[in-house]
């Protein structure tokens, strides 16, 4: 289960079905900092986690470490090629982490086309790219009047053979099957608006 958009100091219960024996995996994302109307923009679990009314103290809290060793994802990617050759796994909308591969027969200044993707992450050959929200921004600097659809990516990250990652929190529909797309495309794309 995802839950979205627990910000700005909201309390937030959820009820979650689960079996004795189950693991609840929380996933704080840092947004960055407020600029305005705060000197405490305090970041990540702030106060306890029950369950049942219990406070939960023995639990594991660490950093995710992005992105993954290279030579696992190229090992892991074959795995799975292999795994689901001719099956259909059924991806719409499921938060998780996407994996594939591909070639360049040269070396140019690209974008990446995050449209039809949710929110999250975007990596190429281990280096953070950046970070893709196209319903909202955070390219945009301000939101309501242009929208970037795009993330830059430098001549010098693409290399004959690419592993591009995406950790992706919400869930992308841009999927068939166990397929994804991602397009890299020449020029950046703006969605330009305007309140008159």
């Amino acid at each position: 289960m995802l839950v979205d958009s627990l910000h700005e100091y909201q309390k937030r219960w959820i009820l979650i079905n689960g079996q004795s024996g189950d693991n609840l995996t929380i996933i704080v994302e840092n947004r960055g900092r407020q600029t305005f109307e705060t000197v405490n923009d305090y970041k990540g679990i702030l106060s306890n986690v029950t369950l049942d009314e219990a406070i939960i103290e023995d639990w594991i809290h660490y950093p995710l470490q992005l992105p993954l060793s290279l030579d696992i994802v190229n090992d892991e990617i074959g795995n799975i090629f292999a795994r689901h050759k001719g099956t259909h796994r059924e991806t719409h909308g499921k938060p998780g982490v996407y994996i594939g591969r591909f070639s360049a027969k040269t070396q140019r200044d690209t974008f990446v086309d995050t449209t039809g993707w949710g929110k999250g992450q975007l990596f190429i050959n281990g280096f953070n790219v950046g970070r893709y929200w196209p319903s909202v921004g955070p390219q945009a600097s301000v939101p309501q009047f242009s929208l970037q659809t795009t993330l830059y990516v430098p001549a010098p990250l693409i290399r004959r053979k690419n592993i591009v990652m995406m950790l992706e929190l919400i869930g992308p529909p841009k999927c068939s099957s166990w397929k994804c797309t991602l397009e890299f495309i020449d020029h950046p794309i703006f969605n330009f608006t305007s309140n008159n």
